[in-house]
């Protein structure tokens, strides 16, 4: 994995699977940028511009092993109900993203 720097912000990014790692407080920092970035009208209007169908979380289970701790992920529905599947190591909660998972956040 190659580590990426984006202005507050660092991932490692995986050239093979084109996804990015974060640890807990990296998400964090997205959330909150998104958050200054975005007024709540415009955080509702992204939102609303999409069907939400529901995922089954048993059915994208993954049990990926934690590059950080070595434990292991679980399938995690981010913020709820927006169809973005993350997977979120169940020791020091680190996040997988795959492909575009994390534009979306």
């Amino acid at each position: 994995m190659l580590t990426i720097n984006n202005g507050s912000i660092s991932t490692e990014t995986c050239s093979k699977y084109n996804g990015e790692w974060l640890d807990d407080v990296e998400l964090g920092k997205v959330v909150r940028t998104r958050n200054a970035r975005f007024d709540p009208h415009e955080r509702r209007a992204i939102a609303q511009s999409t069907t939400i169908t529901g995922v089954v979380l048993e059915n994208v289970d993954r049990n990926l092993k934690c590059p950080n701790c070595g434990g292991t992920t679980d399938a995690v529905n981010y913020d709820g109900d927006t169809e973005i599947i993350i997977d979120r190591c169940t020791s020091c909660r680190d996040t997988w993203l795959d492909e575009h998972e994390l534009e979306k956040i």
